[in-house]
């Protein structure tokens, strides 16, 4: 869905989301199917804080279906110019959340990216002015007030159009699906993957949000990051064996996320070299090293 929605005002006093799906008229392929299995996909993801909430689903008269979710005031992670340290901490914890769910349910989401993680800002959902002007954040995701980096419960991972279930008797997929950047080695070579191409995902979008760089096409992943603690979570992440990447309790738990959650005030300028500008985040399509 391009652009942004005005948040809608339901009866029950909430802000919610009209995303519109495509017609199922005049289109070679099964819409109403395609979009019958996100709403069963997310709905099989609910449970989770950072999942965006499914309110309701409706298909309207010119035969378009409909998805509620919750209204995100500050749209992706491609409308927020500017990430620091913390920021990214509290990104990669929220996203990792709410993987850890879709995982216990045997649920792949299989397009973890920027575009796909929205955030809401409470303070100003309510501007719609705001929201629907050019203007760019120039807050923190964080709640300062706190003075430290707290679990954000208005960060989602969205779109579940691509996700898939694993069945019980053999716990892999087949075929790619998702953003080819994105993609982990084993779903880019065909070879049967699971949960743990998720993580490969997720150790991109951090890798993103460090450096503005994509996965450099030779060398290192962790080339251009220097705390260590990042270092080693993008090693655990994006490891090309499987077998040997972190799981998303793992990610939860790894040393640099609780060090931002317990031991850094975010209003100190720990590295100002990680803000970028929005016209940093050009993807090359050959990173250096």
């Amino acid at each position: 869905m391009a652009g942004k929605l005005l948040p809608h005002p339901f009866p029950w006093g909430k802000q919610l989301h009209p995303k519109r799906g495509a017609s199922s008229k005049g289109i070679g392929i099964d819409e109403d199917a395609c979009i019958g299995h996100e709403i069963d996909m997310m709905r099989a993801a609910q449970g989770s804080k950072n999942i965006l909430p499914l309110h309701s689903c409706f298909e309207s008269s010119d035969d378009f279906p409909h998805l509620i979710t919750q209204f995100c005031s500050e749209g992706s992670l491609l409308d927020i110019p500017l990430l620091p340290e913390p920021d990214t901490a509290a990104v990669i914890a929220s996203v990792a959340n709410a993987l850890v769910v879709c995982h216990s349910h045997g649920l792949m989401h299989r397009d973890v990216k920027l575009e796909n993680i929205f955030v809401h800002d409470k303070v100003t959902a309510s501007d719609t002015a705001r929201t629907c002007s050019s203007k760019r954040r120039t807050r923190p995701l964080v709640n300062s007030s706190k003075k430290k980096v707290q679990q954000q419960e208005d960060i989602f991972l969205t779109y579940f159009g691509v996700a898939d279930l694993l069945a019980p008797q053999e716990p892999v997929l087949k075929g790619h699906a998702g953003t080819p950047m994105y993609m982990a080695p084993e779903v880019l070579q065909g070879r049967p993957y699971d949960h743990h191409a998720d993580i490969w995902s997720l150790g991109v979008l951090m890798r993103l949000l460090l450096t503005g760089l994509a996965l450099p096409a030779h060398g290192k992943p962790h080339s251009l990051v220097q705390d260590y603690g990042a270092w080693d979570l993008l090693l655990g992440m994006l490891s090309c064996n499987p077998a040997d990447r972190l799981t998303a309790k793992q990610v939860l738990s790894h040393g640099w996320i609780s060090t931002w959650y317990h031991h850094h005030d975010h209003d100190k300028e720990m590295c100002p070299s990680w803000w970028r500008t929005r016209s940093n985040r050009v993807i090359p399509s050959t990173t250096p090293t």
